[in-house]
């Protein structure tokens, strides 16, 4: 309704060449006020809080009632908090388990590594050896 308003007075105003602030201003007092009116018209239709409480009335239980239904959850919420629970210490043992097997298969890479080491420091130690021999027999040896 506000729209069709609002439209109904651009298309008016889009046919005058003339048109000054003033309607403009009336425009958008009058387009303000309409929607105030239908603001105040759907609150007048809505139901007040004691009639939400009496239409609410009908779908109360009774204390038995609601005691079953609070122990029924309460039973629901322990067996999600103990499998939860169990979830949880599934999840934290097989975590420690795979921490130990990587700690366990670094360990054998860094002792394999060490090996490795132990043996090229060797070889790096004959190759000097080697090479300061062929370095006395080369200076040893008759120059032509």
């Amino acid at each position: 309704m506000v729209k069709d308003a609002l439209a109904i007075s651009v298309l008016a105003s889009a046919s005058f060449a003339d048109v000054d602030a003033n309607f403009f201003v009336q425009l958008l007092v009058s387009v303000s006020a309409s929607v105030f009116l239908a603001n105040q018209i759907k609150a007048f239709f809505r139901p007040t809080a004691a009639e939400q409480i009496d239409s609410a009335k009908g779908k109360l239980v009774s204390k038995e009632e609601c005691a079953s239904k609070c122990g029924r959850l309460d039973e629901k919420v322990g067996n999600l908090d103990a499998e939860y629970d169990a979830r949880l210490t599934a999840m934290s043992g097989h975590s420690a388990n795979s921490r130990k097997a990587v700690y366990d298969s670094l360990n054998k890479l860094a002792l394999d590594m060490s090996a490795v080491k132990k043996a090229d420091e060797f070889q790096t130690q004959r190759i000097c050896e080697i090479s300061l021999k062929l370095d006395r027999l080369i200076e040893r040896s008759p120059q032509k």
